[in-house]
């Protein structure tokens, strides 16, 4: 808001009141000079008459050239010739006499004996400043309407239309004993504004009183004036009477509220004085002055309104202005003067001080302490403060103000309360998220009503303030427990999110999106859940819990675009679709044999996620992953339904009984660099393409072999591939494949138990160009070898095999129990053992 002061104009001002008060001195010595020929009229209104000639001349020889100006009381119901403004002539001699009509402005009722009076100030143009005057008086005749009938009793009404009452009740009744059947008929001048809530009516006795209600349509046209009218009151004998209505606005029909406040207010920056006015009008105001106690003037030209622009809300100043002296206030009487849209004006006084009463208000001393919130709370939010013992201080006010950013510049709205002086702690008051500054005053207030019927506040106060963020939380703060958030996303889904079994949770951001939230106190019993409505899918940017443990993280409708950040251990994490990262701690344990904590995964989609886990984990599901990385100390259980592409990287000391993936089932293509630390169960996928396996199996006490993976398995092709076990003594119990391509497998002096290509129907070749180590096989079936690799061994670099079975590509089957070290096989490049 435009706040526009008038203290620099003060000179001019004054300037001006000198340079009239030395015209009207002039005015006064010439006022008799014999040049000028004056004369004085009484306009008499009555019979509307509203119009008068009057004459000037020259007294003497010399031409008389004059400028005619109306001056004095009610000059504005005075127009000569038709004119508002000056009149320019000139007469020559005696006989020279100039007629001028004067006409009257007429806003009065003509039956009420009221009288106007002004003057026309005549000025010579001759440089001799004489000045006289003719004095103008314009009469009204009171025309009252007394009842022609005795029998009938009348009861005058007026109506005040300050603080919007628009009707008035009056009251007919009978003075004789016989029954009154009588008529109500409007009339009289703006009797169109009012109307009558009956027409007929009767009445039995001078105890039987009829109350009827008259009431005032003015339109937003009417200011600063009055309307008259009267009502007739005639019965069946046509005796008629009288009752005489009037409706008079007063400030108080466009002004409804007026608030004065004085204070100091104690801020980051020092001290700070602040004086305050706030005025409530309806919407034809549109301008408002005011003169302090000091006669110092300023004026508001700035407003805000409610939502159908039928209440304007003013005030002064908007902020607290350090150049702002309150001595430029001080008590008394303030004059509020208000302009209305067709420019009427009007005013109002408001007494700075104890209504009703002599003195001052009493300055409070206690500068009020804010002690919570400090710096971050949770809606609803129950403000604290330290109690309040100034004897000169009567209340305590809480101004709540949300401000757009942290820079408290720009106010979105505010929140007022006020609670008794011993009172330590607001109520719960719910606040949007967001910057907030709490304005807490200890003061004195003081509600009364001026003379105009305008209720108005005065009061002193001393103020403190306190910042504060409000944030999109959920969970367990302060004294609220479990509490969750509801909240629409930037596509207006509702998304619900809920923390419960410790911790609270945040959204740092200020706009609909989720890019972060932060979980903040999460035990291994905190449960986060994210729901949203009518099955919609929601995206969420992070989710961070740096520094503790949590059970379960359930958001089956949630997008994760970057991140989660989990600093302790997780028991469940189920989810849409993931990509960025996941990185799950471990749990941390006061028992000295703690038990054995995992965590299960649940997604439907994943790319380019890369999850680490010092948790091991239970169990992972997935629709499909299709790139990224997965780290952690061993895996139970792996099972996808589509392809899966990732790094995996398994195995430590804490493996249990050494098993580092024990099953993974892959429904869909498998892919990508797989680093095992222990040992492996079953792998199972209907593809394997590009697949890099190696495998670090511990070590039997004994020495003896060790089980590394117990079973590969492809239902149909395993190409480009490298399966390592790089530790002996350790051994593979199967291998089986539809066909293979492009392989190689390495069991440095361990054992395959059963190696099985078994073919592929419409295949032509099934095993082809692939290097297969070992030391013993037990049983091996390959079928449809390519036998021609260009010259390139290819085939089994093993010292013993138990059976071997071999298909050819015209599908028939040797059956063999060789001596491989006597008698190898060689077919074209296929070569068992190789050289």
């Amino acid at each position: 808001m435009v706040i526009y002061s008038r203290k620099k104009n003060k000179a001019v001002y004054l300037a001006l009141i000198l340079v009239f008060s030395l015209l009207m001195g002039v005015a006064q010595a010439f006022e008799e000079d014999p040049n000028i020929g004056k004369s004085t009229e009484i306009i008499d209104l009555n019979d509307n008459v509203v119009s008068k000639l009057f004459q000037i001349w020259s007294d003497g020889n010399d031409p008389l050239n004059y400028k005619l100006s109306i001056d004095g009381n009610d000059a504005e119901y005075f127009i000569i010739d038709g004119t508002i403004g000056d009149v320019n002539g000139q007469s020559v001699d005696a006989d020279d006499k100039k007629t001028h009509m004067l006409n009257i402005n007429l806003d009065y009722d003509p039956r009420l004996d009221i009288t106007l009076n002004a003057r026309i100030v005549i000025t010579e143009n001759n440089d001799t400043n004489l000045v006289s005057y003719i004095t103008l008086t314009a009469k009204f005749h009171a025309d009252t309407h007394e009842p022609s009938s005795p029998l009938i009793g009348r009861s005058a009404g007026h109506i005040e239309l300050a603080g919007n009452v628009t009707s008035k009740r009056f009251r007919i009744w009978n003075n004789g004993t016989g029954t009154m059947n009588y008529t109500l008929t409007l009339y009289g001048d703006d009797s169109d504004y009012f109307s009558l809530d009956t027409e007929q009516g009767q009445s039995e006795g001078q105890s039987d009183k009829q109350t009827h209600t008259v009431s005032v349509e003015y339109d937003s046209d009417f200011h600063n004036n009055t309307l008259y009218a009267w009502i007739e009151i005639e019965d069946d004998n046509d005796n008629v009477a009288y009752i005489d209505l009037s409706a008079t606005e007063t400030t108080a029909t466009r002004v409804s509220y007026i608030s004065m406040e004085q204070g100091i207010n104690y801020q980051d920056a020092g001290e700070v004085n602040d004086f305050w006015l706030y005025i409530e009008t309806d919407d034809t105001v549109d301008k408002i002055d005011f003169t302090t106690a000091e006669d110092k003037d300023f004026f508001i030209s700035d407003y805000n309104e409610n939502d159908d622009g039928s209440i304007r809300y003013w005030t002064y100043p908007e902020e607290p202005d350090d150049e702002v002296d309150l001595a430029d206030y001080g008590d008394g009487t303030y004059v509020i003067t208000v302009t209305y849209d067709n420019n009427d004006t009007a005013q109002t006084e408001i007494n700075f001080g104890i209504p009703k009463k002599p003195g001052t208000i009493v300055w409070p001393t206690q500068i009020p302490v804010i002690t919570y919130p400090e710096e971050k709370t949770v809606s609803p939010v129950r403000l604290k403060w330290e109690k309040c013992v100034d004897p000169n201080a009567g209340s305590i006010r809480l101004v709540l103000e949300n401000y757009e950013s942290e820079y408290y510049e720009e106010i979105i709205n505010s929140i007022g309360k006020q609670y008794s002086k011993g009172t330590t702690k607001s109520s719960s008051i719910n606040l949007d998220v967001g910057q907030w500054r709490a304005v807490l005053s200890f003061g004195k207030w003081y509600q009364s009503e001026n003379d105009d019927g305008i209720p108005y506040e005065v009061g002193k106060y001393i103020g403190g303030n306190s910042d504060f963020s409000v944030m999109k939380w959920f969970g367990t703060f302060d004294e609220f427990k479990n509490h969750p958030l509801k909240i629409a996303d930037c596509y207006s889904t509702g998304v619900t999110f809920k923390l419960t079994g410790g911790g609270w949770g945040e959204i740092t951001d200020e706009d609909c999106t989720f890019d972060t939230i932060n979980l903040y106190d999460t035990t291994e019993k905190s449960v986060f859940r994210i729901k949203t409505a009518d099955g919609n899918v929601t995206t969420i940017g992070s989710i961070n819990a740096e520094e503790c443990d949590i059970k379960a993280i359930t958001g089956r409708k949630v997008d994760i675009e970057n991140n989660i950040t989990i600093g302790g251990g997780a028991r469940s994490i189920i989810l849409n679709n993931v990509s960025g990262s996941i990185n799950i701690g471990e749990y941390v344990s006061d028992d000295d044999s703690p038990k054995i904590i995992t965590c299960a995964l649940k997604f439907n989609e994943a790319s380019d996620l890369v999850l680490e886990s010092d948790t091991p984990i239970r169990t992972l599901q997935a629709t499909k992953w299709l790139t990224g990385s997965l780290e952690a100390p061993w895996i139970s259980s792996m099972i996808i339904k589509g392809d899966f592409g990732a790094d995996v990287t398994v195995g430590g000391d804490e493996n249990p009984k050494g098993m580092a993936l024990k099953k993974t089932s892959i429904a869909g293509q498998l892919t990508g660099l797989w680093e095992i630390t222990g040992n492996c169960s079953a792998i199972k996928a209907n593809d394997i393409s590009e697949w890099d396996l190696t495998v670090e199996p511990g070590i039997n006490d004994d020495e003896t072999p060790v089980r590394a993976i117990k079973n590969i398995k492809s239902k149909n092709w395993i190409k480009d591939s490298t399966i390592t076990v790089i530790e002996t003594p350790a051994d593979i119990g199967t291998i089986t494949t539809g066909a293979m391509q492009n392989c190689t497998v390495s069991v440095t002096n361990g054992i395959i138990g059963k190696l099985e290509i078994k073919g592929i129907k419409n295949e032509a070749f099934c095993f082809i160009n692939s290097n297969i180590t070992a030391g013993h096989i037990g049983t091996a079936t390959i079928a449809y070898s390519k036998y021609n690799n260009g010259d390139d061994p290819f085939g089994l670099a093993v010292s013993s095999i138990d059976k071997l079975t071999i298909k050819d590509s015209n599908r028939k089957t040797t059956w063999l129990d060789p001596d491989l070290s006597t008698d190898p096989i060689i077919i074209d490049d296929l070569r068992i053992p190789l050289p």
